[in-house]
């Protein structure tokens, strides 16, 4: 009984870290940098901080195939863009997609 308990408690903190990545990730809006984009924030457009957060953490977990960019565009402003590791293409390659670069 000790055991089941135990295993409960540690899988319902696992899902809770994995559902949960605000703690580690910190948002930072888009720069303007003349591009001919506006830059804006996710709370100027209504987008809830903390779900991009747990997108991020489920790319970071390696959750989704093949993710480079994360680039949120809404009511014309550019309110979110993030880029992440991910293979080393070999460009000559036919239908190569490279080794996994993640961190």
């Amino acid at each position: 009984m000790k055991t089941i308990l135990l295993l409960s408690i540690i899988s319902l903190l696992n899902m809770r870290c994995e559902r949960d990545f605000s703690y580690y990730y910190h948002y930072n809006p888009p720069e303007m940098i003349n591009d001919g984009l506006k830059a804006g924030t996710l709370d100027q457009v209504g987008l809830d901080s903390t779900m991009i957060a747990r997108a991020i953490g489920r790319i970071f977990a390696n959750k989704y195939d093949q993710i480079h960019s994360m680039l949120i565009y809404k009511d014309d402003l550019l309110v979110f863009e993030e880029y992440f590791e991910g293979n080393k293409y070999k460009w000559d390659g036919s239908n190569y997609y490279g080794e996994v670069q993640y961190k």
